[in-house]
């Protein structure tokens, strides 16, 4: 088995403008058993980040999609589509995320958990609090998010050391990103639900030469000895970036010396073997991804 576990659609208004097929497409080629159909959540009255997420409306299109995407897998011998949605929680308004997960994703196979701090409030937030206050924030709604027991997977941890300016600056130096690991790691360990995946976020390396993955090497190596399960997302928004760097990120995995990944169908927590991932992955021509791209591009 080989899957990816985080994608997205152009329904983000991020994302390529192809239709969502060719992701499938892309990832037959690279020898993938299975894929994600996923994107970010909406909110009741679009008033939340519209910028990065469809309206809810649209959210029915979203789940007309997914049944198109089911028939085409069987048709067109294609990897087999989960469903998943990638759902913010509200730092400042949890109950917000709460009521839409209760409300419009009982017959989700998985609910990915995220913070991206891109509200206005949250932002201003982000940019006024010092590192500490920024941690401390984080880290008390990480764990509220993890402990409501809402999600399936946790995304791409430390996202922030990007995102928030005074982070990343901090991560330059040996000590601020030794800072920042041990923080992921005791963050992570002070969870009471223990019943999740933590994600390896292969879309980390676009964001600059600093990072390589979210989180990084050194966390998974010490949370996995913890015990801790992980499953593999490239975050694609591009056909392109489909399975990208997954080559790197299991060789790396096998070196820590972790044999089993994880990936989510109804709500359910599976396993597969690494090494049986490791042998399906093949790299694709980029003349195949434009051809692909081509074909399938939105009209």
């Amino acid at each position: 088995m080989l899957i990816d576990t985080h994608s997205h659609t152009y329904l983000c208004k991020h994302a390529q403008l192809v239709y969502p097929e060719a992701f499938l497409h892309i990832a037959k080629q690279m020898g993938f058993t299975h894929f994600v159909f996923c994107d970010h959540n909406p909110f009741p009255g679009d008033k939340y980040d519209l910028i990065h997420r469809m309206t809810l409306d649209e959210l029915n299109l979203f789940n007309e999609m997914y049944e198109k995407q089911v028939r085409m897998s069987k048709e067109k011998d294609l990897p087999v589509p989960f469903k998943y949605l990638e759902v913010d929680w509200q730092p400042f308004d949890n109950q917000a995320s709460i009521d839409f997960v209760n409300a419009y994703l009982a017959d989700f196979d998985c609910v990915l958990g995220s913070l991206h701090f891109n509200s206005e409030q949250e932002k201003a937030f982000m940019e006024s609090a010092s590192v500490d206050e920024y941690l401390a924030l984080f880290q008390a709604q990480w764990l509220a998010a993890v402990d409501s027991s809402l999600f399936q997977i946790m995304t791409h941890f430390d996202f922030f050391s990007f995102y928030n300016k005074k982070i990343y600056e901090l991560i330059k130096t040996e000590s601020g990103l030794k800072q920042i690991e041990d923080f992921v790691i005791q963050t992570v360990l002070k969870t009471e639900n223990k019943n999740f995946l933590l994600e390896i976020n292969t879309s980390a390396y676009k964001n600059g030469p600093e990072f390589k993955t979210f989180p990084t090497k050194r966390v998974i190596s010490e949370l996995f000895k913890q015990g801790v399960k992980f499953c593999v997302g490239s975050d694609s928004h591009f056909i392109k970036q489909v399975g990208q760097q997954f080559k790197s990120v299991f060789e790396s995995l096998i070196e820590i010396g972790v044999t089993d990944l994880y990936y989510v169908e109804k709500k359910t927590i599976k396993s597969y073997k690494l090494a049986d991932a490791m042998k399906l992955y093949k790299a694709i021509d980029m003349q195949e991804v434009a051809r692909i791209q081509e074909e399938f591009k939105l009209k």
